[in-house]
């Protein structure tokens, strides 16, 4: 019986992808046995594929499924992967992560939980850790509130059922797609078992910025704000409402719309959001930005 499927996307990460799989090394001989761990290369033009390939034997005892795709990005390849696993419990690790922990021994504990939520550490190109995140608590009560001001789980922070998915990743976010994938998915949030004080993975922030950047993570930020609003308007309370449409004025910011005086008006809203739409609209009046944004850093709708 499998128990966990560890689902790693790879584009172009020959650099990197060789030490994310020597990480799973932190999973106990005893209980590779039930581990699963499915590589999906999306359309890699280096040699990621090759080192994959040799990386297999780094770490013994886990079950490989190695699939290949022509390149659609990180949620393409996480929906390939889910389409096949066979997992009781869905790790998400990123291919230029590192696994910190062995989940199992938690897993195992969390008889009626429908996700197991860590902490997780940022580090620079130095190996410096940037920052430590530490989980909130989430439930049914105040899993809308929390999401809706923005994301409080890195995809990699946390283990959860495979039977408490309701949709795949939205193939066509490319930015901030762990967030709607968590907005779309609320019942992983069902019954959290929260170990705050543990690291699960350390997640690499490469640093290489750029205005587009910037830009695109505030379309993909406005996109997912106005497709939730809209589909689940009747769900949200107005306090979550205005969060979405606060969410959307600060992504329309990002992507260069002129800040307006009815963006500050969507109260009652999450007083951190707030604060934080004033500081992009800021940023935008002296042509700055608010936010230095790296390529493969999933933190960044917070």
């Amino acid at each position: 019986m499998t128990r966990l499927s560890i689902v790693i996307p790879v584009y172009n990460s020959a650099a990197t992808v060789g030490r994310t799989l020597a990480s799973l090394g932190a999973i106990a001989l005893s209980a590779r046995s039930g581990i699963e761990v499915i590589v999906v290369d999306d359309g890699s033009a280096d040699d990621s594929l090759a080192i994959v390939r040799r990386s297999t034997a780094l770490v013994e005892g886990l079950s490989w499924r190695i699939l290949t795709q022509s390149n659609k990005g990180p949620s393409a390849a996480r929906n390939t992967a889910l389409a096949v696993a066979g997992g009781e419990w869905i790790l998400f690790l990123d291919a230029d992560d590192k696994l910190t922990t062995d989940p199992c021994p938690f897993l195992v504990t969390a008889v009626a939980a429908s996700c197991v939520t860590f902490a997780v550490e940022y580090v620079g190109r130095s190996g410096r850790r940037v920052r430590r995140v530490s989980p909130p608590r989430i439930g049914p009560a105040n899993n809308y509130r929390l999401l809706t001001a923005g994301n409080p789980f890195a995809v990699s922070s946390l283990v959860f059922r495979r039977a408490a998915l309701d949709r795949p990743f939205a193939e066509d976010i490319r930015y901030a797609e762990d967030w709607e994938f968590w907005l779309a998915n609320r019942r992983v949030f069902a019954a959290a078992a929260r170990f705050p004080r543990t690291v699960l993975s350390t997640i690499h922030v490469h640093g290489n910025n750029s205005s587009s950047h910037y830009r695109r993570w505030g379309l993909s930020r406005a996109t997912v704000a106005r497709r939730h609003l809209e589909r689940e308007a009747d769900e949200l309370r107005p306090e979550d409402q205005n969060n979405m449409r606060v969410q959307m004025a600060v992504g329309e910011i990002q992507a260069g719309r002129q800040p307006a005086v009815r963006d500050f008006l969507h109260l009652p809203c999450d007083w951190r959001l707030w604060m934080k739409l004033g500081v992009y609209a800021g940023a935008w009046a002296v042509g700055r930005q608010a936010t230095r944004y790296a390529a493969d850093d999933d933190s960044a709708v917070r």
